[in-house]
């Protein structure tokens, strides 16, 4: 399991540099915000400074940054592609809150060499609007007992996971679009579009999920997941490996995993639209299935699928 080896050790350094206290910044007040923020301002020192609760809104740009909340704050752009958090090392964004943070209308990508938005403990975390992509490992990875709600965004080409769950996360992911996650410079293992491990639990629903080097979504060990009414389509490019859905990991008790996947469209992907350890009950009905290699993994005979699957 990729998640489970994803280093952590920057959080300790994350923790020990948000205790220090930074120079004050000149910022101005807007409607409908606390704070509003142009390039060129330290978003970092601002955050530390800013009060529980703040309403953050950055101005059309690019900020270099590095970014640690361990406080509720609401961070707004003027839009994707329009306010643009690159990081410097590590996560560009590291959420440590067990409060609420809302990161809504921007972008966040170029971090090469890690992750996008890193989330932990037991907080609420929410996307709305945003674009996360071009980042080195996953695009969005939660842990611990954090609530993520994805919303309207665009997590995608970043070189592994779209959005990766595990430990006893939830996971809300709607109206979104999690596609050509996987190695720029060539087909990857680990480009997938969900990756849920531990015991996380997701809603997954009304989400493109397409061009995924590997799975468009994986699962397995413990986790739970309502999948209904996506659009899962032309995943696994990796040669070896890679389709739709993949319920059970190798080598791995998937024995707690529990899965419905209703009113799916599911076609062309490169390997199974859905492929299930055996061992495993899926339920769910309604589902379209066209030009996947196969749509059915074991084919009916071998395995016990839902009447009208």
């Amino acid at each position: 399991m990729k998640f489970k080896n994803l280093k952590m050790c920057g959080l300790g350094i994350a923790l020990a540099l948000v205790t220090l206290a930074m120079g004050s910044q000149s910022v101005g007040l807007a409607q409908d915000c606390t704070i509003t923020v142009q390039p060129g301002q330290q978003l970092f020192s601002i955050l530390l400074q800013a009060s529980d609760g703040a309403v953050v809104c950055l101005g059309a740009g690019t900020y270099q940054e590095l970014l640690f909340i361990l406080k509720s704050v609401t961070i707004k752009g003027a839009g994707k592609g329009q306010t643009i958090l690159q990081g410097l090392a590590l996560a560009v964004v590291n959420i440590a809150s067990n409060g609420e943070v809302t990161l809504q209308d921007l972008t966040i990508s170029g971090n090469q060499n890690t992750i996008g938005i890193l989330g932990i403990g037991t907080g609420k975390i929410n996307l709305r609007n945003i674009e996360v992509t071009g980042n080195g490992q996953s695009g969005v990875a939660v842990s611990g007992n954090a609530t993520l709600t994805v919303e309207n965004s665009d997590i995608s080409r970043n070189t592994s996971a779209g959005v990766t769950a595990g430990k006893d996360t939830t996971v809300i992911i709607r109206g979104s679009n999690l596609s050509d996650n996987g190695n720029p410079a060539g087909e990857s293992q680990f480009g997938r579009g969900i990756e849920l491990s531990g015991s996380a639990s997701a809603t997954i629903e009304g989400n493109t999920i397409a061009r995924n080097d590997n799975w468009g979504i994986i699962l397995g060990e413990s986790a739970k997941a309502t999948i209904r009414g996506n659009t899962i389509s032309s995943n696994g490019r990796f040669p070896i490996g890679g389709g739709g859905i993949r319920i059970g990991f190798g080598n791995v008790n998937n024995s707690g995993v529990q899965v419905e996947i209703s009113q799916n469209t599911i076609e062309t992907n490169r390997g199974c639209g859905v492929s299930v350890d055996p061992a495993i009950h899926v339920s769910g009905s309604g589902n379209s299935f066209s030009g996947n290699r196969p749509d059915l993994c074991p084919p009916v005979g071998e395995y016990s699928w839902p009447p009208g699957f």
